[in-house]
């Protein structure tokens, strides 16, 4: 979250500085400024406080960026990384990138990615539903089934004679 609240923010040094922290890149292979136009192309839709068209093309260009193809706002791709402990995280990424690139969706994700960066209250329906589940949770207690849940069971007489 602190490299998100960074990329909001625009401080390119502090997005480098957690980059290179975290095994993304190391400052001696890459600028600041080269650093933040890789990270506002992958998580821009985080970043940008508007509505937003999620197209096909955009999602190829960050499923092309996240495999490191080509250069990346003039850097060689050889200047970035995805160290072990971050490749679930990129994978996931990339699926959800091609998948909303094949719903075409317009949406504000900034006003979605507020509720978990910044605690936010939820913008969207299933926003509010989460929160609500979340509140009605004691600590150490196991979920509850929703009013709506129907357990079926098997019919107690066997048809085995």
């Amino acid at each position: 979250m602190a490299a998100l609240r960074a990329g909001i923010d625009g401080d390119t040094e502090r997005v480098l500085d957690l980059m290179e922290a975290r095994g993304f890149a190391r400052r001696s292979d890459i600028s600041p400024d080269a650093a933040y136009v890789l990270f506002t192309t992958v998580f821009g839709w985080y970043l940008r406080d508007e509505p937003a068209w999620i197209t096909p093309d955009l999602a190829n260009d960050v499923v092309a960026l996240l495999g490191m193809s080509g250069s990346t706002g003039g850097a060689p791709a050889r200047a970035f990384n995805l160290p072990a402990d971050h490749a679930l995280r990129g994978r996931v990424e990339l699926q959800l990138a091609a998948i909303l690139g094949q719903l075409r969706p317009c949406t504000n994700l900034h006003r979605v990615a507020r509720e978990w960066i910044f605690g936010d209250d939820p913008v969207t329906e299933l926003g509010r539903a989460q929160r609500a589940w979340h509140e009605g949770q004691r600590v150490g207690s196991a979920p509850s089934r929703p009013p709506t849940s129907v357990i079926f069971q098997s019919d107690p007489r066997s048809t085995v004679t």
